[in-house]
């Protein structure tokens, strides 16, 4: 992992998720990030949050989560998620050493989507069609010009929502 850049905190967080080690071990923190992936083990759901800085298990507790575990019900892979909560060290048995951050998880209290991404996947798959389309020889179509647009402006749109900070 490289070095994690200057974070300027705000609303959706104040640290990167690469950054929650033992130094925080006990703080209260927000991070904000894309859903790498979920898992529901019955009482409990998991969160892989990532960011530029790498990944970090959220996890959801139904009697500590309160409104944020029904949401945590909702995610799906790249929606963008803001959550706080304590960071608190794994069990050993649960370790991942494969994750810098795999000692230790952030048991959530709050939890909001800054975005889903179901309106943008409509996009992508809309612009993977006119890929195919055009791979296999089809006319070229002004539909691809809108497409790359409507992509940009809502990176645009979504780096302002960062103060300028991209995930990426």
């Amino acid at each position: 992992m490289s070095e994690a850049p200057a974070l300027r905190a705000n609303g959706f967080r104040d640290a990167w998720c690469g950054q929650v080690l033992g130094d925080r071990v006990d703080s209260v923190i927000r991070v904000a990030g894309w859903v790498h992936r979920r898992r529901d083990h019955g009482g409990l759901i998991f969160i892989d949050l990532r960011d530029r800085t790498g990944i970090v298990q959220l996890v959801f507790h139904p009697d500590s989560s309160g409104e944020a575990f029904a949401l945590a019900h909702k995610l799906r892979a790249e929606d963008v998620l803001s959550a706080a909560g304590t960071v608190v060290r794994r069990s050993a048995e649960t370790v991942n050493p494969e994750l810098a951050t795999g000692e230790f998880e952030l048991a959530v209290t709050d939890a909001d989507i800054v975005r889903a991404d179901h309106q943008h996947a409509a996009i992508l798959r809309r612009a993977f069609q006119i890929a195919l389309a055009q791979h296999f020889e089809r006319p070229i179509d002004a539909e691809i010009l809108g497409v790359g647009l409507v992509m940009r402006r809502e990176r645009l749109l979504f780096e302002q929502e960062f103060d300028g900070e991209a995930f990426a």
